[in-house]
């Protein structure tokens, strides 16, 4: 938090901005089911990223970990969630490929998807198939892959198109399926947890992982920021202040009242003693940064470590250190006496809970004007009635500057991205009265 806002000045136009903000075009910040393959190509492809990852793993020794190893986790979740999953990977499933292999592939899954167990037998020829498929891979241990059950035999042939969809981008609809089957919040909650039962080998994983990610995002930022002007951000006036669910410095640029809820790259967190440091602008530089600080404080012998002070995407937050706490305070402090909130690429996900909290137990949020912005219109619309108290029944169709909108008393839902709205017309439009309706909100599909 800025020392201006320390000062707590009175906020009316506060802007609240999530990760789809930073999706958006020209920005172009990978979501959190896209991080693993951002992360992945930074680290194998780009110059800087080759550097990062040998640097860390100079000092994590013996690290068993690799983003190109992730297939067996991802259908550990996908068949943890088989149940719920199969109708959404039916639907990608279902998607046209204009690759045959990757068609015929997609098949083979759709085959099983469509039985109505996987404790069964199945037909000697889609067996031989899966056993072809899984082969493929060389090196791998003698497997009598006859004796295995169908359960068996489809988790390992889901690990064998996972692997071949990592090395095969042109495959998007398997890649997607793969995105979709890696939970990124449970794969660093399990490695987060080594801190309390001092499982090194996860200490590591997470070090390794938080360390990536920080590099991954600092890297976006600086190629973000050369160019000459910085699409959404630059383009706000009118707000007082802003609260930024996302780590890149943006917000800055458009009030000297910004918070960062989850944290910001500048920063990092020392464990020994909780404390939040300040990166020194001389060294934030990847390489050197990691070089002059992370080499000098974390050891294991000792039980040193540092990392990143960004808040992973956990359901349960954990709080790193007391200035958390106080940015969470100031937080909903600023939102309490707002009287204008535009809430952009945010759609209220129960992972941020915390945050949703802060709105929903506002005693005055029916009392200010709201404008949320999302493509997502129906997913906010669904949510609307946990958050704001009004059912997705009662709203109201508009035709907002040539965009759909929702209204109900004092929300509007507007169907849109980021940088397809003006955001300071939204602002003073706060003070006009409502759009004018045009048709009742069952006549029109989001």
């Amino acid at each position: 938090m800025s020392d201006e806002m320390a000062k707590l000045r009175k906020i009316n136009n506060l802007l609240i901005l999530g990760a789809g903000t930073d999706k958006s075009k020209g920005l172009d910040i990978p979501l959190a089911q896209e991080l693993i393959k951002g992360i992945r190509d930074f680290l194998s492809d780009a110059p800087q990223g080759l550097k990062i990852d040998k640097l860390l793993r100079s000092f994590l020794k013996d690290l068993k970990f690799s983003y190109n190893n992730l297939s067996k986790e991802a259908v550990d979740q996908l068949l943890t969630t088989y149940e719920t999953k199969k109708g959404w990977l039916l639907e990608i499933i279902n998607k046209e490929s204009n690759i045959q292999q990757e068609r015929d592939y997609l098949n083979l899954v759709k085959y099983f998807l469509e039985q109505e167990s996987l404790n069964l037998d199945i037909e000697e020829k889609i067996r031989l198939k899966s056993e072809e498929i899984i082969k493929e891979k060389s090196n791998r241990k003698t497997v009598n892959l006859k004796s295995l059950k169908t359960t068996s035999l489809f988790r390992r042939l889901m690990e064998r198109l996972f692997e071949i969809a990592i090395y095969n981008p042109d495959y998007k609809i398997l890649n997607e399926i793969y995105n979709g089957c890696i939970d990124f919040e449970m794969l660093l909650l399990k490695y987060f947890i080594g801190f309390y039962n001092g499982t090194k080998i996860n200490i590591k994983k997470y070090l390794y992982v938080s360390w990536t990610l920080w590099a991954f995002f600092c890297w976006k930022e600086k190629k973000i920021l050369a160019s000459p002007q910085l699409p959404f951000y630059d383009t706000i006036k009118k707000a007082d202040g802003v609260i930024t669910l996302n780590y890149p410095s943006f917000a800055m640029r458009i009030s000297k009242n910004h918070i960062y809820f989850h944290g910001e790259l500048k920063k990092y967190i020392n464990l020994n003693n909780r404390m939040i440091e300040t990166i020194k602008q001389k060294d934030y530089e990847l390489n050197d940064f990691l070089k002059n600080t992370i080499l000098k404080i974390i050891d294991f012998s000792k039980n040193s470590y540092i990392i990143p002070s960004i808040i992973p995407p956990f359901k349960m937050k954990p709080v790193l250190s007391k200035e958390f706490i106080d940015i969470w305070h100031n937080a909903s402090k600023m939102i309490e006496d707002a009287e204008t909130l535009i809430i952009v690429g945010y759609s209220f996900n129960p992972v941020d809970d915390h945050f949703n909290d802060i709105i929903r137990k506002d005693k005055n949020i029916k009392e200010k004007k709201i404008f949320i912005i999302n493509p997502d219109s129906k997913t906010i619309l669904s949510r609307s009635s946990e958050i704001f108290g009004y059912e997705e029944k009662d709203f109201i169709l508009s035709d907002l500057n040539g965009k759909i909108s929702y209204t109900k008393n004092n929300l509007t839902i507007i169907k849109a991205g980021a940088t397809d709205i003006n955001i300071d017309n939204l602002f003073e439009m706060a003070t006009i009265s409502p759009p004018k309706q045009k048709n009742s909100f069952e006549e029109i599909k989001p």
